[in-house]
């Protein structure tokens, strides 16, 4: 029989067929199983997603091209960063939300091999292993993230500061942000700069939401609360913030022995910086007024037949995002501060927008409609960086009472004598997560190069926040990923197989 088989030469090529198609459904497999562990270890991926969720965006990597290497330059004999995960690799990549993140982290070591590394530990098996980050971590948990940079120190990164939520929605994330919070806590960490913000308290002070809290934290401050009625300023205080006021400042009147306004011009003589915020809403506060004028800036108001008293509220129908005029996008200043320090915003093809919404307007105490003034006798140099367009109007109580425009919508003021600086911004429903996580406006790069301006070093600018087609984190599972693998790599086998069947049964009966 065997000898017949020989013979046969159908058989003999029909069996030569099978063995062929099985060889090469074998070599598939192995051919898949090789490239798989080396894209793997190589990162062989192309990033499919909207936004380019997975990928290091260009802005990040561009940055810390500019300042590794001056913040670490001895990274090369010891990595400057090392990127520590508290679970496996096969935990991490399993998990919809922690794979954002790792594949992030193996971005960053892929593109900055000499600064970045990426380890991992399983802290439920080896808990000794991060004794060190003990203080700091307090509860172990597997989905956090240390950024070790030695003896420049760490910071443990929960999982959700990697992605953002609207303030009525915790549960479900907006978008990404994981490029942004990686650079800008390595920077924070390496750059040994330490700055810090302190937020008064005891002024009926108002946010919309944490945004330019999180905004803060992401150019480097550390953030303190300060009830500055009862407390001194610390001499560690770099900026401080008065956010949305409806209490006036308190001074010693013969009533009171407390004063402000003294604790403000101590920190002022000594270099410190301010900022302050507005809205159109802001009452008339006689003791915050004064303080603002004796830096050159007067709020803007209109009395109305009855005796009341009300801020301007800037409408500008020709530059509005909304059919109210209310929602502003701002046009920047021409003078020298603006000019050199949003020159990266400006310079570019399309300008991210600015906005200021539900704004008022400020001006030059004296009358004085320049774009640069001056106070105290020239001690004092104000600045408007932010004003909005030449068609824009002022209205309060229901009507319109100025169209003198372009209005005023935001200032710097400095002292010349001690370095010091007022910022006071019109709008602080700007500094909400509306304006603030849109990659299509400038709010947040904005504050940052503010920051900037006022001394800040080494803030990072302008890396885009990558939003989810919708507010849910879509992935396939690990084994979900295997099964189609498996069925990728088989199905084409086998039909491979079954078509040379076929061609030897349709032989055989010829």
């Amino acid at each position: 029989m065997a000898r017949n088989f020989y013979r046969n030469q159908k058989l003999r090529f029909g069996g030569l067929s099978v063995v062929l198609t099985v060889a090469l459904i074998a070599l598939v497999i192995l051919l898949n199983v090789l490239f798989s562990s080396l894209a793997n270890k190589f990162r062989w991926y192309v990033d499919m997603t909207r936004g380019g969720l997975y990928s290091l965006s260009e802005s990040c990597a561009e940055q810390l091209e500019q300042v590794l290497p001056r913040l670490a330059p001895n990274a090369k004999a010891d990595k400057a960063v090392r990127i520590l995960f508290l679970d496996t690799p096969s935990n991490l990549e399993e998990n919809s939300t922690q794979r954002y993140v790792y594949s992030t982290a193996q971005e960053l070591a892929k593109r900055f091999p000499d600064y970045i590394e990426v380890s991992w530990v399983d802290i439920w098996t080896n808990p000794s292993q991060v004794q060190k980050y003990k203080e700091q971590l307090g509860l172990l948990q597997s989905t956090m993230v240390v950024l070790d940079c030695g003896e420049s120190g760490y910071r443990v990164l929960r999982l959700r500061e990697f992605f953002s939520f609207a303030a009525a929605d915790s549960e479900n994330p907006l978008g990404y942000n994981g490029d942004e919070k990686f650079a800008t806590a390595m920077v924070s960490l390496l750059s040994n700069e330490n700055r810090n913000v302190y937020l008064t308290t005891n002024h009926g002070e108002t946010y919309y939401d944490t945004q330019i809290l999180y905004n803060l934290v992401d150019a480097g401050y550390f953030i303190s609360y300060l009830d500055l009625l009862r407390e001194d300023i610390p001499d560690a205080c770099d900026l401080l913030i008065l956010y949305n006021p409806t209490a006036d400042l308190t001074v010693a009147d013969g009533v009171s022995d407390l004063d402000e306004r003294v604790k403000l011009d101590a920190f002022f003589a000594r270099g410190g910086d301010m900022m302050v915020f507005l809205s159109d809403s802001t009452q008339q506060l006689p003791n915050l007024d004064a303080f603002l004028a004796d830096w050159g800036v007067q709020v803007q108001r209109h009395t109305n037949s009855e005796g009341q008293t009300y801020s301007y509220m800037i409408k500008d129908p020709s530059a509005s995002l909304t059919s109210d005029g209310s929602t502003i996008v701002g046009q920047f200043g021409t003078g020298p501060r603006a000019s050199s320090w949003f020159e990266g915003m400006t310079g570019r093809a399309y300008t991210p927008q600015v906005i200021f919404k539900n704004a008022t307007s400020l001006c030059d105490p004296s009358g004085s409609r320049e774009n640069v003034w001056t106070a105290r006798g020239g001690q004092v140099e104000v600045e408007a960086l932010f004003t909005a367009s030449s068609g824009s109007e002022a209205w309060s109580s229901g009507a319109m009472v100025d169209r003198n425009g372009p209005f005023c919508l935001m200032t710097v003021s400095e002292d010349r004598t001690t370095g010091s600086h007022l910022v006071v911004h019109t709008s602080a429903a700007s500094g909400s997560e509306t304006y603030f996580i849109s990659a299509t406006f400038g709010n947040a790069e904005m504050m940052q190069r503010l920051y900037a301006g006022l001394g800040k070093q080494d803030v990072l600018f302008g890396i885009p926040y990558k939003p989810f087609a919708d507010t849910t984190i879509h992935s396939i599972t690990t084994a979900q990923m295997a099964r189609w693998t498996v069925a990728l790599s088989v199905i084409p086998g086998v039909l491979v197989l079954g078509a040379a069947v076929w061609i030897l049964v349709r032989r055989k009966n010829a």
